[in-house]
This record gives C-alpha cells, structure tokens and sequence, in this order.
C-alpha cells in the first residue's frame, strides 16, 4: 500500500515539473520575482556566502597603499555595476535583476563583514550578474578590493576622483 506522504510528494513533484515545464514562472529580468522568491533566493544566498565564508583569515585592510590599489581596481572593474561616489553605474547595469548593491549606502556599511565580501568577490554569485574575479585576480588584489569598499561608505566624489586618477608613467 502506498503511503499518502508519497502520494503526496508525487502530486507536488508533479506540479512542480508541469510548472516548469509550461513557462508559468516568468524569468524576464524587468519583471520582479514573487515576495516568497525573493525571500527564498536571499535567505540561501546569505546562508551560502555565510558557511562558505567562515574560516577565512582577514588581513589588515588599513594599510594606505592596499586601500589605494583597491581603488583603482574598484575603478576598472567594479564602478560600472554598483557606481561610485559622484559616477553612477553604467546604463547596462542599471538593467540588472537583482540591482547590484549599493556599495556606498549605510545599509551595506552596517552590515559588512570582511570575509564575506572577500569570498563573493573571489566567487561571485550565480545569476546576478556578479562574476567571480578570483578567476583573474590574486588574493591580495581582491583583498585590496575588500578594503576599499570598507572604506567607500565614507568617500566622497572629489576623493574618489583623486583615489583614482590615472597618472601616466610613460616617458621619454
């Protein structure tokens, strides 16, 4: 005899498959994700980055020279995303689903953690449109990245530009 549970879970099992199947659930990224997704999709992405974050040695990140290379890294590879104190992100980020985070907000300052931010930059997030840069960058390069972004909170335009200028180091 077959256990009503079993039941249960193939009739589930099987509105779940005829679900996907049909294209009922709408993938479109101008279109927002229902309340009970968002909530799912962010209560897994914070438990991941958290778990697979833990046991990661933080450096010091105060280090001038470390804050400035991560500008300058923040300048070429991140800025078009999630914009910078008096540069807005560029206009094929502003169509992104989930929205990049706003970096320089007092949301993400309050809850920032050095060993999260490392581990997503290092790995990214799936389906956000965040790569994982530690396919290209060494470690101390994303570290570096990590303690700009700790600091960018607190920058404002005209110091972001003078973090950032570009000198040229070309002679004769």
């Amino acid at each position: 005899m077959v256990s009503k549970s079993i039941v249960w879970f193939l009739i589930v099992a099987g509105g779940a498959a005829l679900f996907a199947w049909q294209g009922w659930y709408n993938v479109a990224a101008n279109v927002p994700h229902w309340d009970a997704t968002v909530t799912a999709i962010e209560l897994i992405r914070d438990r991941s980055i958290e778990a697979h974050s833990r046991g990661i040695s933080v450096p010091a990140l105060d280090d001038a020279r470390l804050v400035s290379d991560g500008a300058r890294t923040y300048d070429e590879v991140c800025r078009y995303c999630h914009g910078a104190p008096g540069v807005p992100s560029a206009v094929f980020a502003q169509g992104l689903y989930p929205a990049p985070a706003n970096l320089a907000s007092d949301a993400f300052r309050r809850d920032f953690k050095e060993a999260r931010v490392f581990w997503v930059i290092k790995n990214g997030i799936k389906m956000t449109g965040m790569p994982a840069f530690g396919s290209f960058f060494e470690d101390v390069e994303l570290w570096a990245a990590v303690a700009f972004v700790k600091r960018l909170p607190g920058i404002g335009a005209e110091e972001y530009r003078s973090m950032t200028a570009k000198t040229d180091k070309a002679g004769p």
